[in-house]
């Protein structure tokens, strides 16, 4: 996480992840998720096979980050602004090679 982005993780709208503990694979170094944008893909055969990696949040962190959503999506509005719903058509369109 860089400097300037350091204040944002403690937004109630953010959930920070820790690289270690356990040690993660997906992420290079402390990060955190934005729980108040929702970004919705159309699930198709080719999205799923092109993955950046195979490695995944481990359980624990993906709950934690899950249980925060749920908590969040229940007590504050999220901003229609801030859903954002892809096709298969606009994301072949981002990703030439999943054709």
């Amino acid at each position: 996480m860089t400097e300037e982005k350091k204040w944002k993780a403690l937004l109630s709208s953010n959930v920070t992840i820790k690289k270690s503990n356990p040690e993660e694979k997906v992420i290079d170094k402390d990060s955190f998720v934005q729980i108040d944008n929702i970004i919705q893909l159309e699930n198709f055969p080719e999205l799923e096979t092109k993955r950046r990696q195979i490695d995944k949040l481990s359980d624990k962190k993906f709950k934690k980050v899950l249980d925060k959503y749920l908590e969040y999506k229940e007590n504050e509005w999220i901003d229609d602004n801030k859903k954002v719903f892809m096709s298969k058509e606009e994301i072949i369109s981002l990703n030439e090679d999943l054709k």
